[in-house]
């Protein structure tokens, strides 16, 4: 009994102690442009049911090629855990959807003559740090949430009735005198 208990503590401490690591990589990114160009991106960072984060990148104004041996921008995010970083992947065209396993505390872009770098080599030309969904941190209750709303009575439908029942019922007398004569015709053209 005291082996179940001990897990069960265990598994709870580690469940919340990751928790601060997943608000960490959960929210916005506003990759600020460090070279003077117009160049930026956006990225949204959601942790999903298998705890992986996805995130979907949009950037804005990229040139490409990024010089005169720049062809490839590569996204890099740094962890939580450390001051090292790891890839994410290429922008492409500046629009993509990353995935990760990985917590981590902000992204960067680097300009790269490879694509298949695996440490940044080339300068930053955007960063960010990942920032809390405004939308979920700071909801203030207005005064159309809950309590001050009305109260709604609701009112009953009238019975169906009149004109309706009306069409119903003729609709109905309708098609068995139109079966009713097919039926006729048919029995007194016999031979």
């Amino acid at each position: 009994m005291k082996k179940y208990l001990l897990g069960a503590m265990l598994t709870l401490a580690l469940f919340f102690g990751t928790l601060d690591n997943a608000k960490a990589s959960e929210g916005i990114i506003e990759l600020e442009n460090k070279e003077g160009t117009s160049a930026r991106c956006y990225a949204l960072s959601v942790i999903m049911t298998e705890l992986n984060y996805n995130v979907l990148m949009t950037c804005r104004d990229i040139i490409y090629p990024g010089g005169t041996d720049v062809f490839h921008y590569v996204v890099w995010a740094n962890r939580v855990d450390s001051d090292n970083s790891f890839k994410l992947g290429t922008l492409g065209l500046g629009k993509i959807l990353f995935e990760s396993q990985k917590p981590f505390t902000g992204l960067f872009v680097t300009k790269e003559k490879s694509s298949k770098v695996s440490s940044p080599t080339g300068p930053v030309v955007m960063q960010g740090q990942v920032r809390s969904i405004p939308l979920f941190s700071n909801f203030v209750p207005s005064e159309l949430d809950g309590a001050n709303l009305p109260e709604l009575t609701p009112t009953p439908a009238p019975p169906p009735g009149g004109i309706t029942n009306l069409f119903r019922v003729g609709g109905a007398l309708a098609i068995v005198a139109i079966a009713g004569i097919i039926l006729l015709v048919l029995f007194l053209t016999r031979p």
